[in-house]
């Protein structure tokens, strides 16, 4: 089974005979199709296509009902959200081929059940460090979307259960303190996937997954790599991140327009607004904001500019109000943004590709061997806004209730338990709580002047 991206799918409607009791007149065969116009072709569609090369057609139907309605009217699923359904789908059947069990197998015994058995080896990977827990999670969660739309589409009747389901409730605090206390609906399948550790762990922060924020030094080391390596892009890009808490997806789908203009030199932050409507995305095209810094908004500025951008920028199809700020030297955007209809569909492999060949061994150069993921630079900026927090309280200029509400709004948690979790994170590694006490933000403004006068960025 692997996942493969077309492009230009020609899709034509069917006219649809008269319906007799809810059973069409006429077989599928014999019915007249509308020939496509430009507005009925897809722009990408990934599909399935098993080993002996034909697609396999459940997936692919379940995988265009998600990006099209009967009607052929688009859904708000991204592409790159089908796409992820289709690699999860992808995993799903190539463990089940593994298995030789058939996805559509009707098992008296449970542990011969094609969720059942696939549940057992991805816990086993799970254990083995080979997959996430919040990716089983995902995978399970596509698995079980796949199958009722399979029990609603072609009216399966199953004797044996593919899953349990079971209601459940969650408590969550919002930004006002008030406890919410809400209903859902989950299976076994669900539960059983082992759970993250616990939020008390010493080494590492569980918040949309397991993050490891790094220490002073490492940050140090990275930007020191990220200079050495000339690219101006990752360079204003990482440093968005680390100053900002931005994700990947938000920091490299930031638009030229929101640098457009001189800061006044008393201003410290221009908050730039993120997520639904504006053009940038966020998770889940979440509402929120950044506040970035003066001096790297400056740098922007100048870099927007720059020769370099400007050339970069011209080969892009996307009109002037709608221009990335970040583009590869063949004009193409590191990230497109949902709202981009224009662009071909990136997902941020060339950042990674960045920090793997080319950021690492830079670090690695420099007598270090630490690596790290992009998202671990978001939980980077929220340790250093703790850091400097906790001075201010230590002066009885601010409460901790005060900086950690701060905190929770800057980076958008939901629950404040989840802000909470970084500071049990501050006081249980022995390694951030000696070496970070004395971290500020300044620090990072700091050196980045004193790497501005050994590099210039143009």
């Amino acid at each position: 089974m692997k996942k493969i991206v077309l492009k230009r799918v020609p899709c034509a409607r069917p006219a649809l005979a008269l319906l007799t009791n809810e059973k069409l007149l006429q077989s599928p065969s014999l019915l007249n199709w509308s020939y496509p116009t430009a507005a009925t072709y897809i722009k990408e569609l990934p599909v399935l296509r098993l080993n002996d090369g034909s697609l396999w057609k459940e997936g692919v139907g379940f995988l265009i009902s998600r990006m099209y309605d009967q009607n052929f009217t688009r859904t708000n699923l991204s592409v790159r959200s089908i796409s992820r359904k289709a690699d999860d789908l992808a995993y799903y059947k190539n463990a089940l081929d593994t298995l030789e069990i058939d996805f559509k197998a009707d098992e008296r015994f449970k542990t011969n059940r094609p969720t059942y058995a696939f549940l057992s080896l991805l816990n086993q990977r799970v254990s083995l460090g080979e997959l996430a827990e919040s990716s089983a999670s995902r995978i399970v969660s596509t698995i079980v979307e796949f199958y009722r739309w399979l029990e609603f589409q072609f009216r399966l009747q199953r004797m044996y259960p593919l899953w349990e389901e079971f209601t459940r409730t969650r408590s969550t605090v919002d930004d006002k303190g008030v406890t919410v206390v809400t209903t859902y609906t989950t299976t076994d399948l669900a539960e059983t996937i082992k759970k993250a550790r616990s939020p008390r762990d010493p080494n590492h922060i569980v918040d949309e997954g397991k993050l490891k924020p790094l220490t002073e030094e490492q940050q140090t080391e990275t930007v020191k790599a990220l200079y050495d390596s000339k690219n101006t892009e990752m360079i204003l890009g990482f440093l968005m991140a680390l100053s900002s808490s931005a994700r990947i997806q938000t920091a490299f789908t930031l638009r030229a327009r929101s640098f457009a203009r001189e800061l006044p030199t008393h201003q410290e932050f221009f908050r730039i607004h993120t997520g639904k409507g504006t053009g940038v995305d966020t998770k889940r095209g979440k509402k929120h904001y950044l506040d970035v810094p003066a001096w790297l908004y400056k740098k922007i500025y100048v870099y927007l500019r720059s020769d370099r951008y400007l050339a970069r920028a011209k080969i892009c199809q996307l009109p002037e109000s709608e221009k990335y700020i970040f583009y590869t030297s063949r004009g193409n955007p590191y990230y497109t943004s949902t709202d981009d209809a224009t662009s071909a569909s990136k997902e941020g492999s060339a950042v990674r590709v960045f920090m793997t060949e080319q950021l690492f061994p830079r670090i690695a150069r420099l007598g270090h061997s630490f690596r790290f993921r992009f998202h671990d630079l978001r939980a980077t900026y929220c340790l250093n806004r703790l850091d400097e927090g906790l001075q201010s309280v230590e002066r009885g200029e601010a409460t901790l209730d005060g900086v950690l509400r701060g905190i929770q709004d800057a980076m958008g948690h939901s629950d404040i338990r989840t802000t909470y979790r970084y500071l049990d994170y501050r006081n249980l590694n022995p390694v951030i709580n000696t070496v970070n006490k004395a971290w500020t933000a300044k620090l990072l403004s700091d050196i980045v002047k004193a790497l501005d006068k050994d590099c210039e960025i143009n």
